[in-house]
């Protein structure tokens, strides 16, 4: 927000069950858009809310953070490797 001065959507935002940042930890927004076209960001913005998730934050953060690891280097394997070598690393999360 800094840098642009509103909240930026990465990919890693995308990624399933991901409800927080994973650079900055904190909660991600879900913003609903209008049937009609709004004036102005901030009209946007009013509309937002945070991400629903059942999770506690401290374990909302640990899955932002293992979703963005396994996206930024993914495993190169087959599909009974990598359900391994996920379940390995939520056993190592916690």
């Amino acid at each position: 927000m800094k840098k642009y001065g509103e909240p930026y959507l990465h990919t890693e935002h995308h990624l399933h069950r991901v409800s927080v940042c994973p650079k900055h930890h904190i909660p991600l927004l879900q913003v609903k858009i209008p049937d009609k076209i709004l004036s102005s960001k901030e009209a946007y913005i009013e509309r937002c809310g945070e991400v629903t998730a059942r999770e506690p934050f401290k374990v909302r953060v640990k899955i932002a953070d293992f979703m963005n690891d396994l996206f930024r280097d993914p495993p190169y394997t087959g599909l009974k490797e990598t359900q391994l070598a996920i379940r390995k690393r939520i056993e190592e999360l916690g």
